[in-house]
């Protein structure tokens, strides 16, 4: 599984550092069923931090999208979106992320993690992973929470084939057809049946 961008947290606030501060970076992933990805990332500043952050990517999002962009070349990312809230000294941008989780075939899915992340169930659909790392004087704290889509079952922590690893769950197939393919069924074969019935007044 390719690993979600964990590294390029560290360079995207790289400017930003402030002596003797703990800076604390949150990403929100929504998997879905295919596996594909919704990913917000929200950092909060201190005043110094603030400044910086502004000065460097403040009035140029588009900077900021194009490190994104090279630091996550395993995934196709769309959909942008940049906030910034300058009264709570915030920046949020979000975007859609494909191939976040990797299908291994019979309804088993797995989303690769740094091992050096604790990781810690929340719910057996939600789970929270934190590392701390310092550069320089600055902690940095990195928190990530994944939620898997509604339906996920078996989900547990272990080691892929190349030792990485991994959240595993199951996620068996939508079966059965829908109401709307039942309704739109009997439409069709009623209309059908119609015009069957009008071909044959019209012969009489």
């Amino acid at each position: 599984m390719k690993k979600i961008a964990f590294t390029f947290l560290l360079f995207v606030f790289v400017c930003s550092l402030s002596f003797g501060e703990k800076i604390v970076i949150n990403l929100d992933v929504t998997v879905n069923k295919v596996g594909d990805a919704k990913i917000v990332y929200t950092q909060k500043a201190t005043a110094m931090q603030w400044k910086n952050m502004v000065r460097v990517y403040g009035n140029n999002p588009s900077l900021l999208k194009r490190e994104i962009i090279a630091s996550l070349p395993s995934y196709k990312l769309e959909n942008f979106s940049f906030k910034r809230d300058d009264m709570n000294r915030t920046m949020i941008f979000s975007f859609d992320a494909r191939g976040v989780v990797k299908y291994l075939g019979d309804g088993r899915w797995e989303f690769e993690y740094d091992k050096k992340y604790t990781p810690k169930k929340i719910t057996e659909t939600k789970w929270f992973f934190t590392n701390s790392e310092t550069n320089g004087n600055v902690l940095y704290e990195y928190d990530l929470s994944i939620s898997l889509p509604k339906g996920a079952e078996d989900v547990k922590l272990t080691q892929n084939e190349f030792s990485k690893s991994v959240l595993r769950y199951t996620l068996k197939p939508e079966t059965g057809l829908s109401w709307l393919t039942i309704i739109g069924g009997v439409l069709f074969f009623a209309g059908i049946v119609t015009v069957l019935l009008a071909l044959t007044v019209i012969k009489e």
